[in-house]
């Protein structure tokens, strides 16, 4: 009996493994989407106590933000600077954070099989970051999947998982391209697979630090933060003049750095300064004041995402946010939304030449492809993959499970 783990930036699943079948646990059953858990931690301040997935927003709504929020902890796992983070009363280490969720997600899976499993696959990306430091980021990890129960822990590329998910489809001999967008990071792997598993070929992974977090980032940065003061200028009593400085509003775009605003004496300070003379008869810096001291930058981004979802069935979506002083009602096109994430999608493009080149393959010669995670549905990677590879197959695949069910099946 074994577990195959997905531990993703912003939604993580589960699958179970009993020896003669693999399948992805209904961990989250009351939501939608019952075998995603959203990647999410949240301490309740008054209660003292944490709460995950869906259960950590549902209290981060209810308490009106009283506590501390916690999201896209993957993201920075690799970073050596990031060691902790402030929480109430004390720091609590990153590798912390991560036995803290796979506990609850083991939990979870534990009671649905009745097993106490000790035996996991945990999927990790090619890069964690463009440091390449993957290594501190499996280790905190690791640490944290063994302070939650675990004893044999392994790990396989992400996207690799994806691709044996789907081996049993396959019969005969073929080159698959995998393609995983996640909210983090992504990823390729190139899999020449046989009908003998022993005759399986890896020829290439490779991966990059960009995902649909950073999508996200690209719209608000590009179309919201006139929301939040962008634009406004100075009145006479500022002998400097110019406009309101963008470098404060630049960390909206970041769905982590978001929610550090509130505990940053200097970022406060930096923020009530330059308010000072400032020409504001529509309240914008009210809203911003708000956004932070609230803590609604969840809420914010996830009014981004639902638009950017649209977006890939519709030409147009509508951003629309209300809460307090903030008020957003912001359009936004399939062709806009391209132009402001065309150079991840550069990005992205070269890595499908490198992964080529480094397979020694040409795009003729691929076979079948598989695209994954949540941001594969964007029209405009579709269309790249179809650019470059316009005789192969594309499989259909369940974006957001696909890699916990081939984690799965790992021996």
């Amino acid at each position: 009996m074994k577990y195959g783990l997905d531990f993703g930036t912003s939604n993580s699943d589960i699958s179970y493994n009993n020896g003669n079948s693999v399948e992805v646990l209904p961990i989250e059953p009351t939501s939608r989407a019952k075998e995603i858990m959203a990647s999410l931690w949240f301490f309740d301040y008054e209660d003292e106590f944490w709460s995950f997935g869906k259960s950590a927003y549902e209290q981060y709504t209810e308490t009106l933000g009283e506590g501390r929020l916690i999201q896209s902890l993957k993201k920075y796992l690799s970073d050596p600077t990031l060691k902790n983070t402030y929480v109430h009363k004390r720091t609590v280490d990153f590798d912390e954070l991560v036995m803290l969720f796979l506990k609850e997600m083991k939990e979870k899976a534990d009671q649905l099989t009745g097993e106490d499993v000790r035996n996991v696959t945990i999927g990790k990306p090619v890069n964690f970051s463009d440091s390449g430091k993957n290594d501190i980021a499996l280790q905190r990890i690791e640490k944290g999947a063994q302070d939650a129960g675990f004893k044999n822990i392994s790990f396989m590329f992400e996207p690799l998982a994806a691709t044996y998910s789907f081996k049993q489809r396959i019969s005969e001999q073929a080159n698959i391209f995998t393609l995983d967008i996640g909210g983090g990071t992504t990823d390729i792997s190139i899999v020449r697979i046989s009908t003998d598993d022993s005759r399986d070929e890896v020829l290439t992974t490779q991966g990059i630090n960009v995902g649909g977090v950073d999508f996200d980032g690209k719209i608000i940065r590009h179309r919201l933060l006139h929301y939040f003061g962008d634009g406004l200028t100075y009145d006479s009593t500022r002998m400097d003049g110019g406009e309101f400085p963008r470098a404060l509003l630049f960390p909206l775009t970041d769905r982590y750095k978001i929610f550090t605003l509130v505990n940053s004496r200097k970022y406060l300070d930096d923020l009530q300064r330059a308010f000072y003379g400032l020409i504001d008869p529509d309240g914008k810096t009210k809203a911003l004041e708000y956004l932070i001291h609230q803590q609604l930058g969840l809420e914010l981004f996830d009014a981004v995402e639902l638009a950017k979802i649209e977006l890939s069935n519709s030409g147009s979506a509508t951003i629309s946010y209300r809460k307090g002083p903030i008020d957003i009602e912001e359009q936004l096109t399939r062709e806009d939304f391209n132009n402001y994430i065309s150079d991840y999608t550069d990005r992205i493009s070269n890595l499908i030449l490198s992964s080529l080149a480094a397979a020694k393959l040409e795009p003729g010669q691929i076979d079948k492809i598989l695209l994954v995670g949540g941001s594969s549905k964007i029209p405009a990677f579709r269309n790249m993959v179809t650019m470059f590879f316009p005789e192969a197959e594309i499989l259909g695949v369940n974006e957001m499970t696909s890699i916990a069910h081939g984690l799965g099946h790992t021996r």
